[in-house]
């Protein structure tokens, strides 16, 4: 696949990584709109590494019980 990549148009490259792109930003909208969810957008790549759901989380006691 990354050897094909070398001989694929720049017009593709850039609608394909623009299509990953929207895919990645309609996903991170999605969550961060649920209440209590917090996903970043990733400054580097593609993919979600960090969410956050911390806030969901309901802790009574030191114990977390």
């Amino acid at each position: 696949m990354a050897e094909a990549s070398l001989d694929a148009s720049e017009d593709y490259m850039r609608s394909t990584y623009n299509e990953y792109v929207e895919r990645r930003n309609t996903l991170i909208d999605g969550l961060n709109r649920i209440e209590g969810v917090y996903a970043p957008i990733p400054m580097g790549g593609l993919s979600i590494r960090w969410l956050s759901c911390q806030s969901m989380i309901a802790i009574n006691s030191a114990n977390g019980i």
